[in-house]
């Protein structure tokens, strides 16, 4: 792969570098060369961003072997003792080169040439062993599983890093002077006992119940193991004799379940205090050493989440329509998070259990077939409801801010994550204005104004609150697959309603200190109050630091509609195969969107549960066309 650092924040994240840069500059001088230095007046000096995808190197190279193998006995009528085992080896090497000539943000070339190569070896196994007994005895059919399985994750990593280079034609970093080599090594190991017991009575009485306990090694020794227990029930209403025969309805389904699942997606060692180098002074001495750089909880287990589901299967008109509903209420407790703590502790953050979350909603899916003559067309339409709400935090917390710059807040009786900031009301337009609404010490007309939410007559960081939620009202998708002699056809939608995305690159983007490129609508900026603007940006003098706060202006409606993918395809049988079907698909080839940022579910902070639907000049979904050709033999 070669690959380009788009995502991002600054970094030399190729994104940022071009909204922020100035566009005046030409990306090539007249001889045809890069552009070495963008700049305007006043703004920043960085380097030319296509010039750095051009010519910066970064270069992967992946190989990977998967392989499976199972052994299945049947050394009795109905009984299985089945073994298997699945492995995944995979080495990667990356090899870095940044020419002289390139530099990056707010450093323009001339910089020291500079490269890294990195290697890295993961093998990941898994053995499962099962012993199935099923049987069946009149109108009894009975199922027994047993298991045990073991899975086991080995990763090497070694990186080593170079700078001054002797020239721009040597790019072997044996050519450079080593300034930094790590390893990292890693490892964690998952075993789980399993069982699980199902029962079915004339097809009418369908019981499940299953049982297993699993054990992670990213937890301390007290905490590693937990029990997770399930149970559900079907009942075939349509079986039952009294249920009418030949009627609209033709199959009728109720089930319910009940049950616990575990999370340890927490990464490894956390449990456990680590260390790393650290250099020091001491007697007038440069010192290397090495310190704690993170704290132990010897306590961090799992985390639970206890799931209820009801609900029903309906067949209706010889099957040509069927509806599926499901209603479900889950609990998650001991989540894995991390948590700021105070600096003075000498860390920033530490990993813990924290809170309960409710999630509840309805899920609903619906089957057609439309036409079933010489054109066939049926559809498939699905939609879902789902809310969430902090029950708890505990530790004495009550709220859990999140993001690079707090952008989002977790409190109790609110969803996760929701966006946290002043409350947008304009720009103050005159100094009578000012004097009768709260503001900040030094505000002149064309400032912004922000709501004074706790009334003490002034505007500081406890006037932040609530300015939006991240989550949307419901979101759905729709297929319809049409065929009609060898053509066939198939349209996927789907749409988000009522989510909101924070567009926090606006903190740069809409910067009116002059130092930064900025978007196109910032012309409509306050400059007196003959020429007010639209009311959304402030002047360039005054506060202006203010207007970079997290405010409810950056805060957009997310609603989309997405034309997914269509697909159109011709299929011929010859003598030489069974079939040959030639096609054309296209994928993301039209949004309906109010938002105006890349797209309304790119977010940068797609890692981090509490602080979702942030977006940080997220790199756009493409558009892609494909043609082929499938071969039946």
């Amino acid at each position: 792969r070669n690959n380009a650092q788009t995502e991002g924040h600054f970094n030399n994240a190729i994104l940022t570098m071009g909204y922020l840069s100035s566009p005046l500059t030409p990306v090539k001088q007249p001889d045809g060369s890069y552009t070495p230095h963008v700049t305007s007046t006043d703004l920043f000096d960085n380097a030319n961003p296509v010039n750095m995808i051009v010519n910066r190197e970064n270069r992967t190279h992946v190989t990977q072997l998967l392989s499976n193998a199972y052994v299945d006995i049947e050394p009795v009528k109905g009984l299985h003792l089945k073994s298997t085992f699945n492995a995944e080896i995979q080495n990667t090497n990356n090899y870095q080169y940044v020419p002289s000539y390139v530099g990056g943000f707010r450093a323009p070339p001339p910089q020291p040439a500079s490269g890294s190569y990195g290697s890295a070896y993961e093998i990941n196994w898994l053995n499962e062993n099962t012993l199935t007994y099923d049987h069946s005895f009149g109108p009894h059919a009975l199922s027994l599983l047993l298991g045990y399985t073991v899975q086991k994750d080995h990763q090497d990593e070694n990186n080593t890093g170079g700078s001054s280079y002797p020239n721009d034609d040597l790019h072997d970093l044996g050519a450079a002077t080593i300034f930094s080599a790590n390893t990292n090594i890693q490892e964690w190991t998952l075993i789980s006992y399993l069982g699980r017991l199902n029962y079915n009575y004339k097809d009418k009485y369908l019981i499940s119940a299953a049982l297993r306990s699993d054990g992670s090694s990213r937890f301390g020794p007290e905490n590693r193991w937990s029990l997770f227990p399930s149970v559900s029930a079907g009942w075939r209403v349509s079986n039952e004799g009294f249920f009418p025969k030949g009627g609209f309805f033709s199959d009728l389904k109720l089930r319910a379940s009940y049950g616990v699942a575990g999370n340890n997606n927490i990464g490894n060692y956390r449990y456990i205090p680590t260390i790393s180098s650290a250099d020091y002074q001491f007697n007038n001495n440069f010192i290397s050493g090495t310190a704690l750089s993170s704290l132990a909880n010897n306590q961090l287990g799992w985390e639970l989440s206890r799931q209820a589901d009801g609900g029903l299967d309906i067949t209706m008109l010889d099957g040509r329509l069927s509806l599926t509903v499901d209603y479900y209420l889950k609990h998650t407790e001991d989540m894995l998070q991390s948590i700021a703590i105070p600096s003075s502790s000498g860390y920033t953050g530490a990993y813990t259990n924290l809170g309960n979350v409710e999630n509840h909603g309805w899920e609903f899916a619906i089957h057609s077939v439309n036409m079933n003559g010489a054109v066939h067309w049926q559809t498939d339409f699905n939609i879902s409801f789902n809310r969430n709400k902090v029950l708890k935090l505990g530790g004495g917390i009550t709220q859990i801010l999140s993001g690079d710059v707090n952008t989002n807040v977790t409190e109790v009786g609110q969803p996760i994550g929701m966006f946290y900031g002043y409350e947008f009301l304009g720009i103050f337009q005159s100094d009578d204005e000012i004097e009768k609404y709260p503001h900040q010490p030094g505000t002149l007309p064309g400032n912004v104004k922000y709501k004074d939410f706790n009334g003490d007559g002034q505007i500081t960081s406890a006037d932040m609150t609530i300015i939006g939620n991240p989550f949307p009202k419901f979101t759905w998708g729709m297929t319809n697959a049409l065929s009609y002699k060898n053509f066939d056809l198939r349209i996927i939608l789907e749409g988000s309603q009522g989510a909101r995305v924070m567009d926090l690159y606006k903190r740069f983007m809409d910067n009116l200190d002059g130092v930064f490129n900025v978007e196109k609508a910032v012309q409509n900026r306050w400059r007196s109050a003959a020429q007010p603007g639209n009311g959304q940006y402030a002047s360039t003098t005054g506060k202006t630091a203010l207007a970079r706060e997290v405010n409810s202006r950056w805060v957009k409606n997310a609603s989309y509609v997405c034309l997914r993918n269509i697909t159109l395809g011709y299929a011929i049988k010859t003598k030489l195969v069974s079939e040959a079907r030639v096609y054309v698909s296209g994928q993301n080839l039209l949004w309906l969107s109010s938002y105006k940022g890349s797209d309304p579910d790119i977010e940068y902070n797609a890692d981090n549960s509490l602080a979702p639907n942030v977006n940080y000049t997220g790199y756009p979904t493409a558009t892609m066309i494909t043609a082929g050709i499938d071969f039946t033999f």
